[in-house]
């Protein structure tokens, strides 16, 4: 077959050519309009190390390992659970997309619902039981020394409670003198081991920020009737 022969053949069948191209667009157009709109809401947070923590030669590794930490703890059941219940109704795991800002120690957060107001309200209620989840594991490491010395400041509240009821008058240099004073000494040696063991707890807790809160999404993400019309005729 010669050029000629070719040319003949599509002016022959350009019409169908014409009518798939117009067909396909109508049909990828159609799909977008009746496809149920998609919103998506972005937040992000900051990963800080504990202010405690030296500086070491493994520091960047630290880091990147601690990030990653979070990013699995923002798809656990506890984060997602409490900030269901928050919203009040059941949070998908499949809308959530977390991922790690390359070279920073931030995390992205992202978030897709039907609505875009709920899109939104879900990102910054899951950051919200993040920070709360954050601070309850990290409390956990102190929490039966905390107990423990808060007990123990119970018990030397009593003792110098009924010591006082007992006797009125504490002349100087008298035996009860002398008990209320170590009781006194104890009190407040406990009081400094509870105040070290609460200093503590604040300089070994990783810290995370919010540093953008997600804002309501103006327009969908899907569909994209343009790019389905133009897939469409294609």
């Amino acid at each position: 077959m010669e050029l000629k022969d070719f040319l003949s053949l599509i002016r022959r069948w350009a019409w169908l050519l014409v009518l798939g191209f117009i067909l396909g667009a109508a049909a990828g157009a159609i799909l977008s309009f009746f496809q149920t709109p998609v919103y998506e809401a972005t937040t992000r947070i900051l990963v800080m190390r504990a202010p405690q923590e030296k500086t070491t030669d493994y520091t960047y590794l630290s880091d990147q390992q601690l990030v990653q930490t979070y990013i699995q703890l923002l798809s656990t059941r506890p984060v997602i659970d409490g900030a269901s219940v928050k919203m009040g109704l059941i949070i998908d795991p499949d809308q959530i997309t977390v991922q790690q800002i390359r070279d920073t120690q931030a995390i992205q957060l992202t978030v897709e619902d039907r609505s875009a107001q709920r899109s939104s309200n879900i990102a910054n209620i899951l950051i919200q039981v993040l920070i709360e989840q954050n601070e309850i594991i990290q409390a956990g490491r102190y929490t039966l020394t905390e107990q423990s010395i808060l007990a123990q400041i119970q018990q030397i509240e009593d003792q110098i409670s009924q010591l006082e009821s007992e006797y009125n008058d504490f002349s100087e240099g008298s035996q009860q003198q002398q008990q209320m004073q170590v009781y006194q000494q104890i009190y407040l040696s406990l009081l400094n081991n509870l105040e070290e063991i609460r200093l503590a707890r604040l300089q070994n807790t990783p810290n995370v920020v919010q540093i953008e809160a997600a804002v309501v999404p103006e327009s969908p993400v899907r569909p994209r009737p343009v790019l389905n019309t133009i897939l469409g005729a294609f």
